[in-house]
């Protein structure tokens, strides 16, 4: 855990001599308490999200599932294009700002994010009317018509999760996320007592919960954000100079991940896109841990560069590296060996199938992470523009394989492909950051000698 604890002097402060002391030291470590509440943040959010995934399968089905999952994947590409568009730029850039005028360019974020939510809502509006026209109107029409409402309302959850995180205020996070939890289970308690629990229940009750928690954000917090209409279009282009090769490498590299569950329902069914939504799932449990960590080391490196340059940054980097690759490798021993096992018991007989799925996918888990970490290095280093190269690698071979593989294999065949096109992009990725990583140290030598 010592990548979480790379700080300020006073975080090893009072740690006395020998085993029992330094352990002591540690614990006291303000990094550490803050990282190990990130994930224990996540742990509620994945942890939502996994119960909700089973419920639907136990009481709806594998094509329940599978209808679910369409919709959450789309979902979560929309989420991955506020995070680099909205989000990142603001969790980078507030670190200029002070007071009121802190303030003023977070009001401004509110705003971009409110114009993105009215596009999704037309947007799934439009899914819905047009999923008639090929077929699939009895499926997918109700479960987008729903998204067009719960959407921007979940999409709103993550903008506050994400706003939080910036100024390092994750108590305020789990606020949202537990009060999230708490309404969401509830709602899904009570649509499965009642025999109408599915994919679209299912989306519309966690956005009635996304709503709740959004409230009770805005009775706490409200006065943190101000709003100015001469500022809005200023702050939005500022935003969009930032995010906008990050906003080219999430639709590009996010594509094969959002097309995947798409593909398999095209070329077989929703009943087997429900066997690779399992097996997401519960591979998705290890994000807990690398979604956690990452929301601590996203302002963390990002404020190690400013504070102490490459140098300072490139001891996160590599021991976030380290970290998630000596707890990972376990997680993948464990989801080979016993993930036919899990999927059918957590699951139900029928989805004993996405076993394979599992254990792909948990490779993939590991390398997924090691493109995380350096991706968020070269973004600390306001060069989110190298991350297109990675991404465009990380689309050609992932399409290429999941065209080649998911048809004569369905859903292992696209999990393969994922694991072939991610580890293309984090060795990519990782070739990139060090090529930035010595064009910034010296760009460093040469301020330091002309100073």
């Amino acid at each position: 855990m010592t990548v979480l604890a790379a700080g300020t002097p006073t975080e090893t402060a009072g740690a006395g001599d020998g085993p029992v002391g330094r352990v002591l030291g540690l614990l006291r470590r303000p990094g550490l308490w803050s990282a190990g509440m990130s994930v224990f943040d996540q742990a509620v959010v994945s942890g939502a999200t996994f119960a909700t995934s089973v419920l639907v399968g136990r009481f709806g089905g594998t094509e329940a599932l599978g209808v679910y999952a369409l919709a959450w994947s789309t979902l979560l590409f929309v989420r991955g294009i506020q995070q680099h568009l909205i989000s990142s730029s603001y969790t980078v850039l507030c670190r200029q700002r002070t007071g009121r005028r802190l303030a003023l360019f977070g009001g401004s974020s509110v705003v971009q994010f409110a114009a993105l939510a009215v596009v999704v809502g037309l947007a799934s509006l439009a899914v819905s009317y047009g999923s008639a026209f090929v077929g699939r109107g009895g499926t997918l029409g109700p479960v987008f018509a729903v998204l067009a409402v719960a959407g921007p309302a979940i999409l709103l959850r993550e903008f506050l999760r994400a706003y939080e995180f910036a100024h390092f205020r994750t108590p305020s996070a789990l606020v949202i996320d537990v009060v999230v939890a708490a309404v969401q289970l509830s709602g899904l308690g009570l649509l499965a007592y009642a025999g109408r629990l599915d994919g679209p229940t299912a989306l519309g009750s966690l956005g009635v919960a996304c709503g709740a928690a959004a409230f009770v954000w805005w009775l706490r917090s409200a006065d943190r954000i101000k709003i100015d209409r001469r500022l809005l279009w200023p702050h939005a282009r500022r935003s969009w100079r930032f995010g906008r090769w990050a906003l080219a490498s999430q639709l590009i590299g996010s594509s094969a991940l959002m097309l995947a569950p798409w593909v398999v329902a095209a070329v077989r069914d929703e009943s087997e896109t429900g066997l690779f939504a399992a097996g997401s799932t519960l591979v998705g449990l290890a994000n807990v841990f690398v979604i956690g960590v990452c929301n601590y080391i996203t302002p963390k490196m990002s404020e190690a560069f400013v504070d102490g340059g490459t140098g300072r940054l490139n001891q996160v980097v590599g021991k976030t590296v380290v970290l998630y690759l000596t707890t990972l490798c376990g997680f993948v021993v464990a989801a080979v060996t016993v993930g036919t096992w899990a999927a059918g018991a957590i699951y139900g007989e029928a989805f004993a199938a996405a076993g394979p799925v599992i254990g792909i996918l948990a490779a993939d888990m590991i390398v997924n992470a090691m493109s995380i970490t350096f991706g968020t290095g070269l973004c600390a280093m306001r060069r989110p523009r190298a991350n297109f190269g990675a991404d465009v690698v990380a689309i050609s071979v992932s399409l290429t394989a999941t065209v080649g593989l998911t048809i004569p294999f369905g859903p292992t065949g696209a999990a393969a492909a994922l694991l072939i096109g991610g580890t293309a992009e984090a060795a990519t990725r990782g070739m990139i950051y060090r090529k930035v990583l010595r064009e910034e140290a010296a760009r460093e030598r040469r301020a330091a000698g002309g100073s």
